[in-house]
């Protein structure tokens, strides 16, 4: 049974409006539905299997970053929020994060001047758009 006569065996059914006794057909048509999402969701993954890869990778340090089981919604949420936010922003996150520790590692060096804005914003796009773009190539199916 296809997807689509297997849904409108169930709409059918559930709009009798009035008990049931599940058929046979019935049946089929829930095992047809339940296949044909289980293969939606295989294939999905497989066309984002970078991204796959990564959210479970980030999912999992959270998961330790907080102690926390799958039970728990902080870390996904934490994920969530992440995803959620622009490339803009996660660049101008990447861009605090570089100046910081280059700043941290120059006074901790004992530099006698210290080099501030040493990496443009513009320069860190430029070189992670190439990194991506890299992984991207490498990767791919």
């Amino acid at each position: 049974m296809n997807p689509y006569n297997a849904l409108e065996r169930i709409s059918w059914r559930f709009n009798q409006k009035k008990a049931f006794t599940p058929s046979r057909i019935d049946f089929e048509a829930y095992n047809a539905l339940l296949e044909f999402f289980n293969e939606y969701q295989k294939r999905e993954t497989m066309e984002n299997l970078l991204f796959a890869k990564l959210y479970l990778h980030v999912y999992t340090k959270f998961l330790i970053h907080y102690n926390a089981t799958p039970s728990d919604p902080i870390p996904q949420k934490e994920l969530h929020e992440i995803i959620g936010r622009s490339f803009n922003r996660l660049f101008e996150d990447l861009h605090t994060a570089i100046t910081t520790i280059d700043l941290e590692q120059q006074i901790k060096s004992g530099a006698k001047n210290i080099e501030q804005h040493k990496y443009s914003m513009d320069d860190i796009k430029y070189n992670m758009n190439l990194q991506m773009a890299k992984a991207i190539e490498q990767f791919k199916n």
